[in-house]
């Protein structure tokens, strides 16, 4: 997910960022999530999946690198 602000309201965006940084390191934010998709998490079974993780090499040299500790894990 993104967030999209104006060019001009940096403060806006770094507060939206810390925020988002601070839920996520207390735990509020994985409990948000696991509240609103608790069935699909039960339907996943993790036991029998795979991940397949792609290069795209078409990606420009200054894409930052992707943060992983949004992911479900």
């Amino acid at each position: 997910m993104y967030f999209w602000v104006r060019k001009d309201n940096a403060a806006l965006a770094q507060r939206i960022e810390r925020g988002l940084q601070a839920a996520l390191e207390d735990g509020s934010f994985r409990k948000l999530f696991q509240t609103y998709h608790a069935t699909e998490i039960a339907k996943l079974a993790k036991d029998k999946r795979q991940v397949i993780r792609l290069n795209n090499p078409t990606l420009p040299t200054a894409t930052p690198q992707t943060d992983t500790q949004w992911w479900w894990r």
